[in-house]
């Protein structure tokens, strides 16, 4: 693969994260050149049950959890070291990461973010994070047709937010051969 982030997102998601510099299980930092990755991984079942459930009602329990936390701490320690190296700083996230990656673009408006299918339930809390987005540097790449983020684009297109464009924020693909929430489909 030519793209890093997609490089990046394969290692975290299928190789366990055997190319980052640090970070956890579920987490990682990585270096392309100058530039620094913030790896968020999708759920595993059936470990991630509970941070699924809390998503989906809407808890914001989610934003307490290790994978949150570091996920946070490893962007800033990513923003100092692009800072010393003139680099930028980039959030990935797939599925549950995804999400994760999406609340963190609120927090870190001058970051990258791209989140890969993220879960995305209709509640009040996606549609507040939705909204503070606007200000944000995120990129959400759905499988058009996946029910997995399938609320996404309503939501964006209910936000009615005066100057956004929902095409500069959602790139969709076609559904390749893989499942239709599989990481494979974005490479």
């Amino acid at each position: 693969l030519t793209d890093p982030k997609l490089n990046i997102l394969m290692d975290i998601e299928r190789n366990g994260g055997k190319m980052k510099l640090k970070g956890g299980s579920n987490t990682g930092l990585y270096k392309n050149g100058n530039d620094y990755y913030v790896a968020i991984r999708g759920s595993r079942l059936p470990t991630d049950l509970q941070q699924n459930f809390n998503n989906v009602a809407g808890s914001s329990e989610l934003f307490n959890t290790d994978r949150y936390k570091e996920a946070d701490a490893l962007i800033d320690e990513a923003q100092k070291l692009a800072d010393r190296s003139g680099g930028s700083v980039n959030v990935l996230g797939h599925s549950l990461g995804g999400t994760i990656a999406s609340h963190l673009a609120t927090k870190h408006q001058s970051v990258n973010v791209d989140a890969y299918d993220p879960v995305i339930p209709n509640n009040d809390m996606t549609k507040k994070m939705v909204k503070e987005t606007k200000h944000s540097n995120i990129m959400f790449h759905l499988i058009d047709g996946s029910p997995i983020s399938s609320n996404l684009e309503g939501i964006l297109a209910e936000s009615n937010m005066e100057g956004f464009d929902i095409r500069k924020v959602l790139r969709k693909y076609r559904q390749k051969r893989y499942s239709n929430h599989s990481v494979m489909n974005f490479v």
